[in-house]
């Protein structure tokens, strides 16, 4: 039996086409605004990229952002002669301990560009200073 011809053989091929999976839902104690703040978590993403798998660390990626919201709202109050007081000071330790959270688990998710590419590609794209190849120097 002869062989076939790249041509033959590409015209063969069957497109499978997998469609993508169903959306992660929020739970259902979430508030409106930390619905939206899933919406725009998951869309903002590529249908592969979170799975249900990471469904837990996003709903402790949403509340610890609410949190957050709700600690700064609650340091816009403070009158500036408060400043320095004993509710400022535990707010801001709040807010600490919020963000960090956040920063974490945007980690474990992998969200921020950094995860995502090595430090050359990094800098390139950035414009940055260029490294030098071994026979350049």
């Amino acid at each position: 039996m002869p062989r076939k011809s790249a041509a033959a053989l590409e015209s063969e091929l069957v497109q499978i086409s997998v469609p993508p999976p169903a959306p992660i839902e929020p739970p259902e104690d979430f508030t409106e605004a930390q619905k939206e703040r899933w919406d725009a978590l998951l869309s903002g993403k590529p249908w592969e990229w979170l799975d249900a798998d990471s469904r837990g660390l996003l709903i402790e990626l949403v509340r610890a952002e609410s949190q957050s919201e709700l600690i700064a709202q609650q340091l816009a109050t403070i009158a500036p002669e408060d400043v320095g007081g004993q509710r400022y000071l535990s707010l801001i330790r709040g807010a600490d301990i919020w963000s960090k959270q956040q920063v974490n688990l945007c980690r474990a998710l992998r969200l921020s560009p950094h995860t995502r590419m090595h430090a050359r590609t990094a800098a390139r794209q950035a414009g940055g200073p260029q490294i030098k190849k071994p026979w350049e120097t």
